[in-house]
């Protein structure tokens, strides 16, 4: 893959960094975290860990769903609701990434299967499946759009966005990316290789609702593309099609190490670099991925 130099600023002043010459395929028009720690996107930004860790309330799912929901469910719900103040959720389409999904329910119930007697739930079966999330927003929101549920490893942030690129390519306006995982069962991994319980969401637009011409290719205007003709809301960043770069390190994001640990950690390095503005190709994984990476660049301001 061929890579060009551009100045990207940073606390230290300019300095060079590889961006790969291609030109952005969405905006970034809304964002919403959710840990333990860092309840939402305010939380995030000021690195002030809660005290004591915070709960996940789903508050987006209507109380009689939400009496059954696992706390994954919870905080995607949560960061969702945060990420989508320019989103139709009636119908906008959704991508949720997920590398182990309700495996922790799912464990659950193979638990109560060896129980004397068996005694399974059909409430948790229901809320067992990978498009869990998926169908209760669908449900929440009257939604009957284009949804889908996918795992890759720790390369699923990275499939996740791919997935909702193409479907902004195949026509689409809007798509939420929704990424997160929940701890791994017990019998499953070693406590030291546990991850924690995180949620992030990215609400992308296509350029053609934004713009009426071409923005500048990244890789010659990498902190300043134009968005001409745009009277709407300012999107928060731009970025590109995902491409694997094995030179680009993931950043050092100073979190625990179990969060640290997520197959979908690479969430928490796009909205860093989204919340510092900081331009240039960023990781889709945390280390032991495939090293797949977007390039964000910001529009000039109006």
């Amino acid at each position: 893959m061929t890579v060009s130099t551009c100045n990207t600023n940073n606390d230290n002043g300019k300095f060079p960094s590889p961006c790969p010459p291609s030109v952005p395929a969405a905006a970034i028009m809304g964002l919403g975290v959710w840990t333990p720690d860092f309840p939402g996107l305010s939380a995030w930004m000021s690195r002030t860990p809660t005290t004591p860790p915070a709960h996940p309330r789903g508050a987006l799912v209507p109380p009689m769903l939400r009496r059954r929901i696992s706390p994954l469910t919870a905080a995607m719900m949560d960061a969702l609701a945060e990420a989508s103040a320019e989103a139709d959720l009636a119908g906008c389409a959704a991508v949720f990434a997920s590398a182990h999904g309700e495996t922790s329910v799912l464990g659950a119930l193979l638990e109560q299967l060896t129980a004397a007697p068996p005694a399974l739930s059909p409430i948790a079966f229901a809320s067992s499946v990978h498009n869990t999330a998926s169908g209760l927003l669908s449900i929440a929101t009257h939604n009957r759009g284009l949804s889908t549920s996918l795992a890759a490893g720790h390369d699923t942030v990275a499939a996740g966005f791919i997935e909702a690129l193409g479907i902004l390519h195949d026509g689409a306006t809007d798509v939420l990316v929704v990424a997160g995982d929940l701890a791994e069962p017990d019998r499953l991994v070693c406590p030291d290789e546990r991850a924690s319980l995180m949620a992030v969401v990215f609400h992308l637009r296509a350029l053609h609702a934004l713009t009426d011409t071409e923005v500048d290719d990244v890789s010659t205007q990498p902190d300043s593309p134009r968005l001409m003709g745009h009277d709407g809301p300012q999107p928060l960043a731009l970025l590109t099609w995902p491409v694997r770069d094995l030179t680009i390190s993931p950043p050092t994001l100073g979190i625990k190490e179990d969060l640290a640990r997520s197959p979908c950690v690479g969430a928490l390095n796009l909205a860093d670099a989204v919340t510092r503005r900081s331009c240039g190709p960023v990781r889709l994984d945390g280390g032991a991925g495939d090293a797949w990476c977007t390039t964000l660049s910001f529009p000039r301001p109006r």
